[in-house]
C-alpha cells in the first residue's frame, strides 16, 4: 500500500512511518528540512 506522512521528522511520523516501512508498505514523507526528510529515507 502507498502512504502518505505529513510531518514524519516528528517523534510520532517517525515512529508511524517506521511501522509502515517495516510492514511493506511504501510511504512518502513531507518535512519542512532537506536534512531531516533525509533522516527519514534512510530508514528504508
Amino acid at each position: 500500500m502507498k502512504i502518505f506522512v505529513s510531518g514524519a521528522t516528528g517523534f510520532q511520523g517517525l515512529n508511524i512511518t517506521e511501522l509502515l516501512l517495516s510492514q511493506g508498505n511504501d510511504v512518502v514523507t513531507l518535512s519542512r528540512s532537506n536534512e531531516q526528510n533525509i533522516q527519514v529515507i534512510s530508514i528504508q
